[in-house]
């Protein structure tokens, strides 16, 4: 994406003698013209002679995370000429060079590697706090955010206006002494007073049921989810084969199915809820503060207490889940090889053992899953516990103050009711942070997966190299040359495919798989290779199918010819 502009060759095959054209326009993919390309279209004359023309396609720079991005240049109503049968369509793909979820950390994932920076001092939470930005950042997710929150506030106002309104009507419609600066909604009337309190309640509370079932058909969730899935396949389908080799099957299948949905509601979505409870608990203490300001200390307390135990529990509570879902990942890595290697186990009569390994990873899920269990009973009970002390609390000081006629029975009613809320507030924003702790591992996992090395920039440069080598080789005195050695019309069909001082090696320069190979074989010829076992047979095979790339020397064959891999396992697509 930082070239600014794609160069697309479109090649002429023929005799060149006459003036031929061709028209050309983008057409979107994955990609989508205005954010991640300039659409382009256009006509394209050859004159007698010319060879190659070149299609300039403007490609936009963001600093916003995505993975490798498709678009398509088609050809079309050729003049004087016809499209190649299955040439006339190209895929472009934009190679994002941005980190996910954001740059914030792109010096840490070069120097440590994507799956290492927890253990080398990143902030669990500044991860999701990242991914939360960039999720906010979408197409359609930001507004969707900000309606949530949105109704979110109008439902804590909501609450405080029910709060006041009993109040209200303990105090100053059915008490003995109401305030003088409250007159009745409807004056002198108190049955109609009661009636409008009555109107007063329920249509806000209509008006938010709507609201709410609007924000349920939203698909804040759906969309997120389908984003970050979408992007995991794609990113996996683009990887190296040393990328691949790193991910597991079992990995991939619960990024998809667990880590993902795990990171939108247990992370992005509670973390608006979070806000969410802290609006109903400062709604609910403006209330009581308001009504009795020497409540603001035991509020204060409270507070302290909760945040002191949050802080105290909090990693001890992640740190359960995450040894629960390593456990899970273990069991159902059991299950899948033993799906995929039945045979072998058969054969080999392994049942036993594979019996035994799957019996032990159930008892080591079932141990990790206990202490969690007691943990997500002493955090529900704590909040809990925080709440019914601020009540029992209240009812001495509150009440004390209803028998000396300090305040009236409708503010204490109503405060007992803001204090409840308050512990169950706490509760609830206790509860949020725990399930918040269960999307910080997924995230690390995910930021690993969606980091690790594609084969694009490989595949990049040898298509460069194919194309220089192309046009040097396509010069009409060089055609000429091939036309008149090999004896075809074409020249273009003499080209050689050139294999030039080819080596490969995985790790150690020192062991070379493949070393200096030097190659030339005319199209069309069938070609066989042969040497001892192990000694880089189906290594040279995969460098000239492009599943692994030269570490030195170059490998041509013509831009325009289609290189096929095929793999010497059969395998069939269910889909």
């Amino acid at each position: 994406e930082s070239e600014q502009a794609l160069a697309l060759d479109v090649v002429r095959l023929g005799e060149f003698k006459d003036r031929i054209q061709v028209s050309y326009y983008t057409e979107d993919g994955s990609g989508i013209a205005g954010v991640r390309y300039e659409a382009a279209s256009g006509t394209l004359i050859f004159e007698p002679g010319e060879l190659v023309k070149t299609i300039k396609v403007p490609i936009i720079d963001t600093d916003d995370w995505a993975t490798t991005l498709e678009f398509k240049v088609r050809l079309h109503e050729p003049i004087g000429c016809e499209l190649g049968r299955y040439l006339f369509v190209s895929r472009v793909k934009v190679i994002d060079n941005d980190c996910f979820p954001t740059n914030r950390f792109a010096e840490e994932i070069g120097k440590f590697g994507a799956g290492n920076l927890l253990a080398n001092g990143v902030p669990e939470i500044d991860l999701l706090i990242e991914y939360c930005k960039l999720n906010c950042s979408l197409p359609g997710i930001g507004w969707r955010t900000g309606v949530a929150l949105g109704i979110d506030l109008l439902q804590n106002l909501y609450y405080l206006l029910t709060i006041y309104l009993l109040k209200y009507v303990a105090d100053d419609v059915l008490g003995p002494t109401p305030d003088p600066e409250l007159p009745l909604l409807v004056a002198g009337d108190k049955e109609l007073t009661l009636l409008a309190v009555g109107i007063l309640y329920t249509v806000p509370y209509g008006v938010l049921n709507a609201l709410e079932y609007w924000k349920s058909q939203l698909q804040t969730i759906e969309l997120s989810q389908q984003f970050l899935q979408d992007n995991i396949f794609r990113r996996f389908t683009n990887y190296s084969e040393d990328s691949r080799g790193q991910v597991k099957e079992s990995e991939m299948g619960l990024a998809m199915v667990q880590d993902v949905p795990d990171i939108i509601e247990n992370g992005y979505i509670r973390i608006i809820e979070i806000f969410r409870f802290l609006g109903k608990l400062a709604v609910s203490s403006y209330f009581i503060v308001g009504e009795n300001p020497d409540a603001g200390l035991p509020l204060a307390i409270a507070s302290t207490t909760i945040v002191a135990y949050v802080a105290e529990n909090y990693k001890k509570s992640v740190a359960h889940l995450e040894v629960v879902s390593d456990m899970q990942a273990q069991l159902v890595e059991v299950v899948q090889e033993s799906s995929q290697k039945y045979r072998l186990i058969a054969d080999y009569y392994m049942r036993p053992q594979m019996q035994s390994a799957f019996e032990t990873s159930t008892q080591a899920l079932k141990g990790a899953t206990l202490p969690t269990r007691g943990a997500a009973v002493t955090n529900d009970y704590f909040p809990g516990w925080i709440s019914t002390l601020l009540v029992s609390g209240y009812l001495w000081f509150g009440g004390t103050g209803v028998v000396r006629g300090e305040l009236q029975i409708g503010a204490f009613l109503a405060t007992i009711n803001a204090v409840k809320e308050i512990g169950d507030s706490f509760k609830d924003i206790f509860q949020s942070c725990l399930d918040v702790g269960k999307a910080i591992g997924p995230i690390a996992k995910i930021t690993e997966l969606l980091n690790l090395p594609t084969s694009m920039k490989g595949l990049k440069k040898i298509n460069r190299t194919r194309r220089r080598m192309t046009k040097d080789i396509r010069q009409p005195e060089k055609l000429a040359e091939l036309r008149d050695k090999a004896g075809t019309r074409f020249g273009s069909d003499a080209m050689p495919i050139l294999v030039r001082n080819v080596s490969f090696y995985y790790e150690d320069p020192a062991k070379k798989v493949v070393d200096s190979v030097n190659l030339e074989v005319d199209q069309g010829k069938l070609i066989a290779i042969v040497g001892p076992r192990r000694g880089g047979k189906s290594t040279f095979m995969r460098l000239l199918g492009h599943v692994i790339y030269p570490t030195e020397g170059s490998y041509f064959v013509a831009s325009y010819l289609r290189i096929l891999h095929v793999c010497e396992e059969p395998v069939l697509l269910d889909r």
